[in-house]
């Protein structure tokens, strides 16, 4: 005498299941398999493509500058008054596979950038060196310099901010380099002369720097002692 066997329904709502008999002598067997739905048959196609996919190309940065151009902040190798840009103009040398920008600050008429490789470079306003390239003049500068003698030491940027006239630049070991305007003591250097050439402060540990029109700020891990900072 022959006996039939049941099956429990194990079915989900994204799962249906097909069944199937096989006879062998004289007992039935039935068994279920599962069957994918439509749903589930484009995420397995979708998830096979994506797998299959290149991965994105790294995206490039681009320096961009805008606004008034009496100093040659523009960049475009070019200075007055009418040549102003009321839209974001690209600073064509960030463009290069050598110059990838990664920082920028502006301040009263001057422009600063750091490449990936650490490199500063200035352009713009410069009558108090605070673009970092040993000079003062009252002629505009009017396309990025590089600074010379902190690339030709070797020292690498990781950060720079502007003041009004003056610049400080954050290295990646945590030191900072001051130029341009010194008139109320900003760069920190324990005098009040005009700085053109990027001159270290007495500090180190240094993890941010802020320029402001005539003081600047840090924060540090070092504790300065009072007699010396004070």
């Amino acid at each position: 005498m022959g006996c039939c066997g049941s099956t429990e329904d194990v079915s989900s709502p994204d799962t249906q299941l097909t069944s199937t008999s096989s006879k062998s002598d004289d007992s039935t067997t039935t068994y279920s398999k599962p069957v994918e739905t439509e749903s589930q048959t484009w995420t397995r196609r979708a998830s096979v493509a994506i797998e299959n996919e290149l991965p994105p190309a790294p995206q490039v940065p681009h320096c961009f500058i805008w606004g008034g151009n009496s100093y040659g902040q523009i960049g475009n190798n070019s200075s007055s008054k009418t040549t102003g840009k009321d839209r974001p103009v690209k600073v064509k040398l960030f463009d290069s596979k050598l110059n990838k920008p990664v920082d920028v600050s502006v301040g009263d008429g001057h422009v600063c950038v750091i490449t990936e490789k650490g490199h500063l470079f200035g352009w713009g306003k410069n009558t108090k060196g605070q673009i970092g390239n040993g000079a003062t003049t009252k002629a505009p500068t009017a396309r990025p310099v590089r600074c010379r003698s902190l690339h030709s030491a070797n020292i690498q940027i990781a950060a720079v901010s502007c003041g009004g006239d003056s610049t400080l630049a954050l290295t990646k070991d945590g030191k900072v380099y001051g130029f341009g305007d010194n008139s109320m003591g900003e760069l920190g250097l324990g005098h009040r002369d005009v700085v053109k050439i990027p001159t270290k402060l007495d500090v180190a540990g240094i993890i941010k720097v802020e320029a402001g029109a005539q003081h600047s700020a840090m924060i540090t891990y070092v504790s300065l002692k009072h007699n010396e900072y004070h």
